[in-house]
């Protein structure tokens, strides 16, 4: 006998399979694969005669089920965004590159700056920000600043004022560096609490995202913020959705709709 149990109970991101170990005559196999599960059941007992057929057809199930939720999982990032957002296109300092994505549609002003800092231009940032014109505008530079008591929704693209060009880099996947803005974004008391990390492919690179969120007890306000972090030349660029509010932010709305429109970035790199 054989059954056989499908479904999705988790939106968080899971990659593992595990299978379970052996009841008496109940052999339970589970498998768990971008969030979907799938749970294989069959008595050896009742199937003894037919085991070579039995396990032969868990098999084909299993590779069944295993692709099919890598090209469901493959549909969701291609996703579009919904009908708050628009795409836009920009071109990056001193020949960089293009990045095109989509912002929500309230984004409807935007500055550039640099970050300046104390040791020279190797360690200057450049920074693009999209936000709501209603909001103040607030542009952090300095080796120390500190940010005013103020709302803020907002999207950040960050990268360094010095490139040192390396090619056919970018389309690896780099476990080190996502380790490392791991290590950098938990050293920073400001971002609150790593609540989910992961990398993902976004059409021809690698990203690593965090999805971080806290409470600001000086100011009295919650924040949630999602950064990722890829390579462009082999420079690495940051793209930053934060949120910060005296109400209470619903975290995994705020995650899920910063992923999805995260998933529409494009690079193209440029001369």
């Amino acid at each position: 006998m054989i059954q056989l149990f499908a479904g999705r109970p988790s939106v968080a991101p899971q990659i593992d399979t595990d299978a379970q170990h052996q009841n008496g005559n109940l052999h339970k196999i589970i498998i768990r694969k971008n969030g979907f599960l799938l749970n294989l059941l069959y008595n050896s007992r009742n199937t003894s005669l037919y085991m070579p057929f039995t396990r032969r057809f868990a098999q084909v199930i299993t590779v069944m089920f295993l692709a099919s939720c890598i090209n469901r999982s493959s549909k969701d990032k291609e996703l579009p965004p919904s009908d708050d957002a628009k795409t836009v296109t920009i071109t990056l300092r001193d020949s960089l590159g293009t990045v095109s994505f989509s912002i929500p549609t309230r984004f409807d002003t935007s500055f550039t700056w640099t970050n300046q800092s104390d040791c020279g231009r190797s360690c200057n940032h450049e920074q693009y920000r999209f936000q709501p014109r209603s909001l103040p505008v607030f542009k952090e530079s300095g080796f120390y600043y500190d940010i005013p008591d103020i709302s803020i929704d907002q999207f950040t693209i960050v990268h360094s004022g010095y490139f040192p060009f390396h090619y056919n880099a970018d389309t690896l996947h780099n476990l080190q560096l996502h380790a490392h803005f791991i290590e950098n974004l938990s050293s920073d008391p400001y971002n609150g609490k790593i609540v989910h990390d992961t990398t993902e492919r976004i059409y021809d690179r690698y990203y690593s995202i965090v999805c971080m969120a806290g409470f600001d007890t000086t100011k009295q306000k919650h924040f949630a913020r999602v950064a990722a972090l890829t390579t462009i030349k082999g420079n690495e660029i940051e793209f930053d959705y934060d949120l910060k509010s005296q109400d209470t932010i619903i975290n995994n709305g705020f995650f899920n709709s910063s992923m999805r429109l995260i998933r529409t970035i494009r690079l193209s790199n440029g001369m």
